[in-house]
């Protein structure tokens, strides 16, 4: 059961708390005519502006002067100076002040969901980023959600990165652009030759397989009237390459992550013998991250650390 607010917050419904403004402004300048400059108002609005702090306070909070010159405050007003300095302070700078990022000092722990395959590319580049500009930031790593938008329902991701065949209806951007290459281990018959049309269908494949979702090459191939034979199918991309040394098999893979593989003894890798339009993989984050300066910054770090310079 939901505790009752303190009766405090239901008086505070009736107050116009503008009116704070005004008598820190009056205190201060201890002068309708000043006060009423210094917040914008017109003397007459302003003088209407004391007396409703003296009827909210039950005190008259600023009289005039002996000599009947200017107006000083009472005792309660003297005491009410550095109460509001600090609250209107607060208000402005925690409340609607926008919240800083400072990498150099921050703690935070990003949480990324993404496939292995797309971890093994992005995560080595942004690792080298934080190290040199972020030393205490440090990233935890989850799976990708079934549906992208269920990211909606997980605060504790920070950024989904995910394939551009994946629909979303959140936040997205184009991170990179993976060619697709076709790879053989560096034992194969075609090791040395590349990789034909004919060698697509003669070779047992390793291939990448989830939900029925065919990925743009095998699209290919059907398109070329290939058949290949599915020797093992994984759904997960990475193990793919690391399991066609020692085989006769092909593959067809994204060429970033086989260069992070660096298995440049055991693997060889060929473009294909016809065009297939690149992978696409996005950035996807949960709305209430989007002027979040910590997503901002991390969104740009991953940008820096995909360029191809980052290899």
């Amino acid at each position: 059961m939901r505790d009752a607010e303190p009766s405090g917050l239901a008086h505070l419904q009736g107050v116009d708390l503008n009116l704070l403004v005004h008598l820190y402004a009056l205190l201060e300048e201890q002068s309708v005519t000043r006060a009423a400059g210094r917040v914008g108002l017109s003397q007459p609005a302003m003088s209407h502006s004391l007396a409703r702090c003296r009827k909210l306070l039950g005190d008259e909070l600023l009289v005039r002067a002996g000599s009947g010159q200017g107006l000083v405050p009472t005792a309660r007003g003297r005491e009410l100076v550095p109460v509001l300095g600090r609250l209107l302070r607060t208000v402005e700078g925690d409340v609607l002040g926008r919240p800083g990022f400072d990498p150099a000092t921050s703690r935070r722990r990003f949480t990324l969901a993404a496939t292995s395959a797309t971890l093994m590319t992005v995560l080595p580049p942004l690792l080298r980023e934080l190290a040199t500009a972020a030393p205490g930031v440090s990233v935890h790593t989850v799976p990708s959600p079934p549906r992208t938008d269920d990211l909606a329902d997980r605060p504790d991701v920070d950024l989904a990165l995910v394939a551009d065949v994946l629909p979303s209806t959140l936040p997205r951007e184009r991170l990179y652009e993976d060619r697709w290459v076709a790879v053989v281990a560096a034992t194969h018959p075609r090791a040395d030759d590349g990789v034909t049309v004919e060698d697509l269908a003669r070779y047992p494949h390793l291939a990448f397989e989830e939900a029925a979702l065919v990925t743009p090459p095998y699209v290919a191939m059907a398109a070329e009237g290939l058949r290949p034979r599915m020797l093992l199918t994984s759904h997960d991309f990475l193990a793919i390459p690391l399991l066609l040394p020692g085989t006769d098999c092909v593959a067809v893979v994204q060429e970033r992550l086989t260069a992070r593989l660096g298995g440049a003894d055991l693997l060889r890798t060929f473009p294909l013998p016809f065009p297939v339009a690149p992978l696409g993989i996005d950035m996807v984050w949960n709305p209430r991250a989007a002027q979040d300066p910590a997503c901002v910054w991390l969104r740009t770090h991953l940008r820096t650390a995909v360029r191809p310079q980052n290899p």
